[in-house]
């Protein structure tokens, strides 16, 4: 009996030590080169959808087959792209014409005004604003003026 048991809890430490979680199934990815082909489905043999001509746009991902993910963009475009096609780097784009603010509060001076469609590069997000920058500008913008983000996503240092 106890070697049963013992055999048990082996077994139970060995799977949670070699146990490796799965990447959140809604999570945001950018695309990793100025073109990038969106597909009917999860396939080379599958048409061509649209084609993305926007690096480092940020995409949602709402489904995995394979080496293909399953895509909804800013728009509710959906469809699918090869996953070699993108990567984790974290972009997000304007919603419309917004300000972006010298600290992440609502009365900070707005450092700069963007338009709608804008792509920049997200530094860090606290539970309600998110530190945007690209050459030009670097400012906080709430995150619901953006897309390419949680609600829920905090991170970055200094937080």
């Amino acid at each position: 009996m106890r070697c049963f048991i013992r055999r048990i809890i082996y077994f139970l430490l060995a799977f949670n030590l070699f146990y490796i979680p799965a990447l959140p199934s809604q999570r945001f990815v950018t695309l990793k080169s100025n073109v990038v082909n969106l597909r009917v489905g999860p396939g080379m043999q599958y048409p061509i959808k649209a084609t993305y001509e926007c690096r480092n746009m940020p995409l949602l991902v709402i489904d995995e087959r394979d080496s293909w993910i399953m895509v909804k963009d800013i728009d509710n475009e959906e469809g699918w792209v090869h996953a070699s096609g993108t990567r984790g780097a974290r972009f997000a784009i304007a919603k419309h014409k917004t300000q972006l603010h010298r600290l992440p509060k609502q009365n900070s001076r707005v450092v700069s005004i963007v338009e709608r469609g804008l792509i920049m590069q997200v530094k860090k997000c606290t539970q309600d604003w998110c530190l945007l920058y690209n050459a030009d500008i670097k400012g906080w913008v709430l995150k619901t003026n953006i897309w390419g983000i949680s609600k829920d996503e905090i991170f970055g240092r200094g937080l």
